[in-house]
């Protein structure tokens, strides 16, 4: 719904357009994705300009994909503007 809306603020015609839907992960996916990439940043410190904000950022995705698999639910990304 919120790419439908994106789309008509920016003058395309969602109708015309194939949007796919959206998928939803098991939290446990989303678990050993983000885990890995934590090992893999915190394994290479000096290949990153700043690693601590990355990593900060990547244990908060953490924390919430396992309270969603606590919970049961499963996960999925979307981009938001800030």
């Amino acid at each position: 719904a919120a790419l439908i809306e994106q789309l008509k603020a920016d003058g395309f015609d969602p109708a015309k357009m194939r949007i796919p839907p959206e998928q939803w992960y098991p939290a446990a996916d989303g678990l050993k994705t983000v885990r890995a990439l934590i090992s893999y940043v915190s394994a290479k410190l000096n290949d990153f300009k700043q690693p601590n904000p990355i990593l900060r950022d990547l244990k908060a995705a953490e924390a919430l994909l396992v309270a969603a698999e606590a919970a049961g639910v499963r996960f999925h990304f979307t981009k938001a503007n800030l």
